[in-house]
């Protein structure tokens, strides 16, 4: 089943995947150019994320069946065949990043959401960055399922032909790391400002 929606995805974004790519770079490219010393982080991914979705827009115009359209609170690139593609930064494993709202959750996960069909499937046009977030690491499109890689592949816009591909192997999920919590318990002296004995 995962392979045969990773080909009809693979279908959907032929002739389009080298825009998308360049859609990203352009959009790093306009953050560059009009960057905010002070801004954070935060700041950055919404703008990155704003830019992506201007630009997509500005270079798919042209081809039939492919449109913006804002659905459940967010605007997604909707395809042919079904599938719809949101625009985000992504972490070192190729997930979306995301605040887990409702609605975050719902979509990463594959439920049913409001505005979008049942069994539509929903890909992540995404990037990631270096470790000092100054350059473009690269271009990825990933499909999750929660805090699963079903499949993804790269796309590398400055050297990458027209409909060329590169799959990548999804990296293992990190284990959920243990803190440990040590209790210090305070004598009755200690908690009024008394002294210790």
């Amino acid at each position: 089943m995962v392979i045969a929606d990773e080909n009809r995805a693979r279908r959907a974004l032929e002739g389009i995947d080298y825009h998308l790519a360049a859609a990203v770079h352009a959009a790093w490219a306009g953050w560059v150019s009009k960057r905010y010393p002070e801004a954070s982080p935060l700041t950055r991914a919404n703008v990155m994320h704003d830019l992506m979705i201007a630009e997509a827009g500005r270079r798919l115009t042209h081809v039939p069946g492919v449109k913006l359209k804002v659905r459940a609170k967010r605007t997604l690139l909707c395809l042919p065949d079904g599938f719809v593609l949101q625009f985000k930064k992504l972490d070192d494993q190729r997930l979306p990043r995301n605040y887990p709202t409702r609605l975050a959750i719902a979509f990463s996960h594959q439920f049913f959401l409001p505005g979008l069909a049942p069994g539509q499937k929903r890909l992540t046009l995404g990037y990631r960055l270096n470790e000092l977030g100054t350059e473009l690491r690269d271009v990825s499109i990933v499909c999750a399922k929660g805090s699963k890689i079903l499949y993804g592949w790269s796309l590398n816009e400055p050297t990458m032909q027209q409909g060329e591909l590169i799959p990548f192997s999804p990296a293992p999920a990190p284990a959920a790391a243990h803190r440990r919590i040590k209790l210090k318990l305070i004598k009755k002296d200690d908690a009024e400002g008394g002294e210790t004995r």
